[in-house]
């Protein structure tokens, strides 16, 4: 190989862990799922193999796999509100318990909000915390369409029943 040439490396597949481990590549996928049945031998096993391969579990083939992205997308309008960094802390905190990640996206106008859930749609997250009160009825409806929960704060869409969260600021 000449010198100027680079020198692609394989990714490290599960498939790869197992073989090393001597499991299956099913125990594989198992050792990297919380709550899934897996003796402490065999996890063990497959984490040393991990360590040993440099192997990190492909969040893109998971999604492939579970059809569901680990995503949750949160709206919020670019206007300031001095609560939006705690709510926004506390979400993610909560989430990333659960092994969910979160997709930030923030909305200037309603003029944008359409442009926003075309995003939104392409990135097939599992749900919508919507911090903002451009949503109306048709909003609503697109989700349902997509087959993705949304949860609105302090707003409410009397038109159409949809989860929500309110607080009482007094």
């Amino acid at each position: 190989m000449a010198d100027n040439q680079l020198k692609i490396k394989k990714r490290v597949t599960s498939y790869d862990v197992a073989r090393v481990a001597g499991v299956s590549q099913s125990a594989v996928s198992r050792a990297f799922r919380p709550g899934l049945s897996i003796s402490a031998k065999t996890k063990k096993k497959v984490m040393n193999a991990a360590k040993k391969l440099g192997y990190k579990p492909n969040a893109i083939a998971r999604m492939l796999i579970t059809q569901r992205s680990g995503m949750v997308a949160v709206i919020i309008s670019a206007i300031s509100n001095l609560i939006y960094p705690e709510l926004l802390s506390r979400v993610t905190e909560q989430l990333s318990s659960r092994g969910m990640k979160v997709l930030l996206f923030t909305l200037d106008s309603a003029d944008h909000l359409d442009e926003l859930l075309e995003q939104i749609w392409t990135f097939q997250v599992d749900g919508v915390i919507a911090l903002t009160a451009h949503f109306d009825h048709r909003n609503i409806a697109l989700f349902e369409d997509h087959h993705i929960p949304v949860v609105l704060y302090n707003r409410q869409v009397p038109e159409h029943p949809v989860n929500t969260v309110c607080v009482d600021h007094d």
